[in-house]
């Protein structure tokens, strides 16, 4: 773990103790640490890899190609909640079965290189049909056919980007969607309802408290995946039946004045009556929920810069996160962002688990200031890490926005082009790029490359990091050993140069050997909860 002097950087919500009762503030014995993530772990989005792959060969994919990879810390199930829970009462466990006891089988064969998951599991668009029928729509707000109820509990969308390729989602009484477009409203208490309940039987299982399991994803508030992002200006449209709205952020201003009439919740987030608060009140709620459920993880709050900006008092970041870090462009989005992570860094909050944020949107084009990107979080990392208490401290983790391995769609370029889509790269160049991105200003910056040869680009620094979320698919290719020259940029000013050389120094790598080295690095510099008891500070 690193360690640092610099306690003038701690943030000031850290001290605040609103509330005694809700975990870590009661003074007991000590208890074990919170089981943390370290390492790279590969994402395997079930329902997809199931398709592509076949049922069957989900296990195969875990035994064969995963687990057996030196550079893999164990896997990141992304998960759908209409999979697990397809009729209300019936819980289908069998893919997470499949993956607890690939790890199982692996763990007892290999003593010494024990391997574990992070669970990610959707909500959203992914709600069981069975739920959204029990769901009204609101709709007619924005076509003027008729006045929908005040707790109407549904609204659609139109090319949500951040659906990717999903199909055939939330089939109900009265729509039939393709790909994601009925989206159940945050706020609704049908929809919180049954998700806690559904988190509950999760929570009972022996999964939740199976030793490989270390982390899992807090989500509720959202829509395609569990970070904080729903349909908006950049990332949606809407029907074109909607001839009262203007566009999808519009369509959430009119959703709360319908809901709230100008009376938002009784919350702190509230004073200044900007209606956005009320996206930092669900997240919240559904971070209590989670510390309340689970206990001895690792809660993960993932930032999206994707609210929508709703129109209001001009927005206002939480205190201890004014800094170019966090927003460097500040609106209603990120001003509410900072609210939910100024919450989740209280020290009462977050019940008995460890808590860490990441960014799933990790790429090479990403490399400058942006609102609470892979930077804000390795702020946030180094920021917290110096309280020595264990439920302020706040781990780093990120996930490659897409495959650097994968041409198709554009996904190679996507994840390694510096300047975005369209270039001609490799994937070891695609997947040397971002890691350049992920590991600036952290002690890896820099770093000779495992076997001696080379070294990542960047600016060495302070900020710690634990993890790095790496999509299936680019194990698999690491897993070929293909060897290709790359070029190593000067990286040194946080910003690639432009226009990029090409040529200089270069060196000769496989995409395994950048794995191995990220591997190294996120070990050497990883935190660990400090171990201590309830309510009190850490030596």
């Amino acid at each position: 773990m690193i360690c640092s002097n610099r306690r003038a950087l701690v943030l000031s919500f850290l001290i605040l103790v609103p509330g005694l009762e809700k975990g870590w503030a009661k003074a007991g014995p000590p208890l074990p640490p919170p089981r943390i993530p370290t390492g790279i772990y590969a994402v395997v989005p079930v329902e997809e890899a199931s398709v592509v792959l076949g049922t069957t060969n989900l296990t195969s994919l875990y035994s064969n190609d995963l687990l057996t990879n030196d550079a893999v810390a164990g896997l990141a199930l992304q998960i759908h909640w209409n999979t697990l829970n397809p009729s209300s009462g019936t819980y289908s466990w069998d893919y997470l079965k499949d993956a607890f006891d690939s790890v199982h089988d692996w763990n007892a064969a290999h003593p010494s290189k024990q391997k574990t998951i992070q669970l990610l599991v959707s909500p959203g668009f992914f709600t069981p049909g069975w739920v959204m029928d029990k769901l009204t729509s609101c709709d007619p707000l924005f076509t003027g056919s008729s006045t929908p109820s005040i707790d109407c509990g549904r609204v659609t969308f139109q090319g949500v980007t951040e659906c990717g390729g999903s199909v055939v989602c939330n089939p109900s009484a009265d729509t039939v969607c393709t790909g994601c477009v009925v989206l159940p409203l945050p706020w609704n208490g049908d929809y919180k309802g049954y998700w806690n309940i559904f988190l509950k039987a999760f929570a009972a299982t022996t999964y939740a408290t199976d030793p490989s399991l270390v982390s899992i994803a807090v989500a509720g508030p959202t829509a395609a995946s569990a970070e904080m992002i729903l349909p908006n200006e950049h990332d949606a449209s809407i029907p074109s039946a909607f001839t009262l709205a203007t566009g999808p952020d519009n369509v959430w201003h009119q959703l709360l004045n319908h809901k709230y009439s100008g009376t938002l919740p009784a919350d702190p987030a509230c004073s200044s009556g900007n209606p956005e608060c009320v996206f930092v009140v669900e997240w919240k709620d559904a971070i209590d929920n989670y510390g309340s459920f689970f206990n001895g993880l690792t809660l993960v709050v993932t930032t999206g810069d994707g609210l929508p900006n709703v129109p209001g008092p001009a927005p206002m970041a939480a205190p201890g996160f004014t800094g170019s870090g966090y927003c460097p462009t500040l609106n209603q989005d990120c001003a509410a962002e900072t609210q939910v992570l100024a919450y989740f860094g209280t020290w009462t909050v977050g019940g008995n688990n460890g808590k860490a944020t990441q960014s799933s949107g990790v790429e090479a084009s990403k490399a400058g200031p942006m609102n609470l990107g892979i930077g804000g979080v390795r702020t946030l990392a180094y920021t917290t890490m110096t309280t020595g208490m264990p439920s302020t401290v706040i781990l780093g983790g990120g996930q490659f926005n897409t495959r650097f391995s994968v041409p198709d769609h554009n996904d190679m370029e996507r994840e390694g082009c510096t300047s975005g889509p369209p270039c001609t790269i490799t994937p070891e160049q695609a997947a040397y790029n971002a890691l350049d991105v992920f590991f600036y200003d952290t002690p890896a910056a820099a770093a000779t490359l495992a076997g001696g040869m080379g070294s990542l680009g960047g600016t060495p620094g302070s900020n710690p990091l634990n993890y790095l979320q790496i999509y299936y698919e680019d194990i698999q290719y690491a897993n070929e050993l293909n060897t290709q020259s790359i070029l190593q940029y000067d990286f040194t000013s946080g910003t690639w140069p432009s226009p990029l050389p090409t040529s200089g120094p270069s060196v000769s790598v496989t995409a395994q050997t950048l794995l191995k080295t990220a591997k190294q690095q996120l070990f050497l510099m990883a935190e660990a909860e400090p171990v201590c008891s309830l309510g009190t500070s850490c030596p």
